[in-house]
């Protein structure tokens, strides 16, 4: 059986708008709090998003219903050339709660919702510059979420000097720009 007959659906249109939504007032909430005034490293601020600005948005009536279908350093199943099966990421969201992507035996099976790949710069960068730094992100992502057919969507962010972030969505196959949020976007 192939990856991802799991869930029974690809992402709509209407779904990838609402998640789109759902990231970027998170991210845009994030900026807010941490202009100038946070001094986390990665993992920190990961855990400062999830918590205090993701998780806020779940909604019963929401694609994110519940705080368990976030997960911090979560494993996804591995883009093929690699040789282990999984690969952990930054932060993933998954269509379901308290999903994994383990079947029963052990083995990764279902891909996520959503996965974040984060980046964490204590100076400043341009759009260029937040390109660079997440290079590997974005190629492996874009890896991944062609092997997914469809039922992921991927993101990189990169804050800046605790400052603002730059954030893309990543597509298989397609170069896409990064979005700058500052806390008066």
């Amino acid at each position: 059986m192939d990856k991802m007959l799991n869930y029974g659906f690809q992402i709509s249109e209407t779904m990838t708008a609402t998640i789109d939504k759902l990231v970027r007032k998170s991210l845009f909430s994030l900026v807010k709090d941490i202009r100038n005034k946070w001094h986390g490293r990665e993992r920190e601020t990961i855990s400062l998003y999830a918590f205090m600005h993701l998780q806020k948005l779940c909604c019963r009536k929401s694609i994110l219903k519940e705080p368990s279908q976030i997960c911090i350093e979560g494993a996804v199943p591995q883009i093929k050339g690699y040789k282990k099966p999984e690969v952990w990421k930054d932060l993933i969201i998954w269509p379901r709660p308290k999903m994994s992507c383990f079947k029963k035996d052990g083995n990764p099976f279902y891909y996520p919702l959503v996965v974040m790949e984060w980046k964490l710069v204590k100076d400043d960068k341009n759009a260029k510059g937040a390109s660079e730094v997440a290079k590997k992100d974005t190629a492996w992502l874009q890896r991944f979420l062609k092997e997914s057919e469809g039922k992921s969507i991927g993101y990189s962010i990169v804050v800046c000097a605790y400052k603002y972030i730059w954030y893309k969505r990543i597509y298989p196959g397609k170069e896409t720009k990064y979005e700058k949020i500052t806390d008066n976007s």
